[in-house]
């Protein structure tokens, strides 16, 4: 697990390696876990999307809409 300061908010991570066939190198797969909590040190997870909002992420990206 790894830590990312951005501003005054850090948020965790974990990472795995991944074999990838025709490939050199493993690929490093990295997993958003959440936000640190300073106070209690505690990790808040992050938030869970609906279905609906998903499905609009894909159309904006494959539409290219701003």
């Amino acid at each position: 697990m790894f830590y990312v300061q951005r501003g005054k908010k850090r948020y965790a991570y974990t990472s795995t390696s991944v074999y990838e066939p025709g490939s050199k190198y493993p690929k490093t797969v990295n997993e958003y876990l959440g936000i640190l909590d300073e106070n209690t040190g505690k990790i808040i997870p992050k938030k869970k999307r609906s279905k609906k909002s998903l499905i609009l992420l894909k159309l904006m990206r494959l539409k290219k809409i701003p």
